[in-house]
């Protein structure tokens, strides 16, 4: 973890959930301080259950077309509000359509001057990928464990 995290921001990443139908589309953009594969699991669960924003509506009418993918990430950062800044950066630039409210007002620098201040540097090696039973697959990679198996 970077020397300045506070407990729990030290993988932290910005991820987009992308429409497959529609070129790879991103329909939305979030921010996690936790494994982008609990983020997702987070929003298929909301989607059934909750089924009030825009992003949970979309999902539900054909989830198997939509997965997330990380736009930046892992990194570490200070506290939830760079997080959040970070996270607008994207939204701005990208103008995904389900994202119904604003995750920072204070974004004035460009992206890459954001993420020079608020991304923090990291303390020796990098953290080890998660192992392979915890990564999401693909459909194509769950259809050829299929058709080989």
């Amino acid at each position: 973890m970077a020397p300045n995290a506070k407990d729990g921001y030290g993988a932290c990443t910005i991820y987009a959930i992308t429409d497959l139908t529609h070129d790879d589309e991103y329909v939305y953009i979030g921010s996690c301080a936790k494994p982008l594969f609990a983020r997702w699991g987070q929003h298929l669960h909301d989607t059934h259950y909750k089924r009030s924003s825009d992003i949970q509506k979309l999902i539900l009418t054909r989830p198997w077309e939509f997965k997330a993918v990380p736009l930046l990430g892992p990194f570490a950062c200070a506290n939830q509000r760079d997080l959040n800044t970070l996270e607008q950066a994207y939204i701005k630039l990208h103008n995904p359509r389900c994202n119904m409210r604003s995750a920072s007002r204070n974004v004035v620098l460009d992206l890459k001057e954001l993420i020079k201040t608020l991304v923090l540097p990291s303390d020796g090696p990098p953290a080890p990928p998660p192992k392979p039973r915890y990564r999401q697959i693909t459909v194509e990679e769950a259809w050829a464990r299929i058709l080989h198996s």
